[in-house]
């Protein structure tokens, strides 16, 4: 699971993460986090094992170096949001729930509740 090449000051792409390029930027990350074989903990299939599991410190320490990546991946006014989440999955779902194309719609039905509301 960790590989001596592995660390969390890695840089794995090269468009931080903004408000308007979500898809490229999930694209990439996907890319890369496959090329590291680290794409099971956005995606649920690589779970935690119990706490008081041996491989629980294993897991632990790569969750928390894809954390870094993640958080290194994202414009620094959009990482201060998501800096205090636990684990890179909550990171990950958090995201894209903000981010998503497909959310479009519930966005812009905030924005207009927000707009009436002035």
């Amino acid at each position: 699971m960790v590989h001596d090449s592995l660390n969390p000051g890695m840089v794995l792409v090269s468009q931080q993460l903004t408000c308007t390029n979500f898809v490229m930027w999930q694209k990439s990350m996907i890319i890369a986090l496959g090329a590291k074989s680290k794409v099971g903990f956005i995606d649920d299939s690589i779970l935690p094992p119990a706490k008081t599991s041996p491989e629980y410190v294993v897991w632990k320490k790569v969750d928390c170096m894809v954390v870094s990546w993640i958080l290194s991946s994202i414009s620094k006014d959009l990482a201060r949001t998501f800096a205090h989440t636990k684990y890179v999955k909550c990171i990950w779902d958090d995201i894209c729930e903000r981010y998503d194309a497909h959310n479009g719609s519930k966005l812009f039905q905030l924005e207009k509740s927000v707009r009436t509301l002035k």
